[in-house]
């Protein structure tokens, strides 16, 4: 039987930190690839040449770097996400080992 990651039992800690482990194979990637991604993307493109996407308000140029940042992080951690749920359903549960039983 599997313990429950949120059970006082002993294995449930070992539950926790695989969880813990899992979202930072997906968000530290993302977090990556998300800072290069902004990078590029507001070399090429003054954000305030985006103001017509903004609804039509006075938007500062930071907070469109920011709602741009967290753009790419999502799209990024999705991403990586994606590529967790496909590992794991090919090759049974990433980062550990197969046991025969």
């Amino acid at each position: 039987m599997q313990a429950d990651a949120y059970s006082s039992s002993p294995g449930a800690g070992r539950a926790r930190s695989g969880v813990a482990q899992r979202l930072m194979w997906v968000l530290w990637p993302g977090f990556l690839a998300a800072g290069v991604a902004e990078t590029l993307f507001f070399a090429c493109i003054d954000p305030l040449d985006l103001h017509p996407f903004a609804g039509g308000g006075e938007v500062p140029r930071v907070a469109i770097y920011t709602l741009g940042f967290f753009f790419f992080w999502g799209v990024a951690a999705l991403s990586s996400a994606l590529t967790i749920l496909l590992a794991s359903f090919f090759n049974g549960s990433p980062g550990r080992e197969s046991s025969s039983e």
